[in-house]
This record gives structure tokens, sequence and C-alpha cells, in this order.
């Protein structure tokens, strides 16, 4: 079930393919006012590329813990070419606050991990240390399939 929305789409309006992650809710208890009850049901975290917005919005419907829906451009976009194989413009990933290089994004990583995991509830932190590592080794070995080096953008 979606308990909330991310929209990080460069545009908005594009809703026939895009990148979309899902997320547990209850990672982000510590960000603000509302807080998702934890929950250790799968899926915890899943990346779906080239899906459109309804098809996105579908499948984490019917999924059976809360989560929150990130919508991203295509990864091609974030590469100058769009879908369609045109010119798109640049975007600059220095400036632009969506994107951190893989190094900036390593130890933001390691850090939301170490507060998070410490501050939750003993009888839960094995299982939210297991599930947090588990999403991190797998992204990190994403990008390093990728042959990306450590100052390319990675999405957090």
């Amino acid at each position: 079930m979606i308990l909330n929305i991310v929209d990080r789409r460069k545009n908005g309006h594009r809703w026939r393919q895009v990148n979309a992650v899902i997320e547990a809710t209850w990672h982000d208890n510590s960000f603000g006012e509302d807080q998702a009850e934890v929950s250790y049901e799968q899926p915890d975290f899943e990346e779906w590329d080239g899906i459109s917005v309804a098809e996105a919005v579908v499948r984490a419907s019917a999924l059976p813990s809360a989560v929150t829906l990130y919508f991203y451009d295509l990864e091609n976009d974030r590469l100058g070419t769009d879908v369609d194989g045109l010119t798109a413009p640049l975007r600059d990933v220095t400036s632009d606050p969506l994107y951190w290089t893989y190094s900036q994004w390593l130890n933001e990583t390691v850090n939301k991990i170490a507060v998070l995991g410490s501050s939750a509830p003993e009888e839960d932190r094995a299982d939210y240390l297991r599930v947090q590592v588990k999403a991190a080794i797998q992204q990190a070995l994403r990008h390093g399939r990728s042959g990306q080096s450590d100052d390319d953008p990675v999405t957090p």
C-alpha cells in the first residue's frame, strides 16, 4: 500500500516510461512528524526501470506493506538522451541535490544505517540492519557493474 509518493523527475509530465523505486515508508520515520508502523514485510526496497507511472502505482498499491513510491527520470535522461534517442539537455548532477556521487551516497548510506539502526528497538535492530545492509550492498554492486567511478552520480 502506498503511504507516500515522492516525485523526483525533472519533467513531471512524463508518464509513459519512468524509473520507480519503492521503499518501506518506516525507513523515513526519523525525518518528520509522520510515523509509519515498523514492519519487516517484504519487499523492503525494489527498483522498476522503464515502467509507466500507472503500472508503478498499481504495483505499489498491491503490496502488503506500507511503502513510499519514488519517481525518477529514465536513466538515459540523466545521461542526456531520452527514450526516443533524441538529445535532451544534460543534467548538471554536481549541483542537483537529487543526485550524489557514489562516494557521497556511500557516506550518507552508512550514516543512515548507523543512526537508524542504533535507534531501532532492540528486538527489531538485527532485522533492520540486515535489510539495510543488503539493500546497500545491492546498490553498490549495481554501481560497480555499471563501470562507473566513485565520482559518477548515483540516485540516492
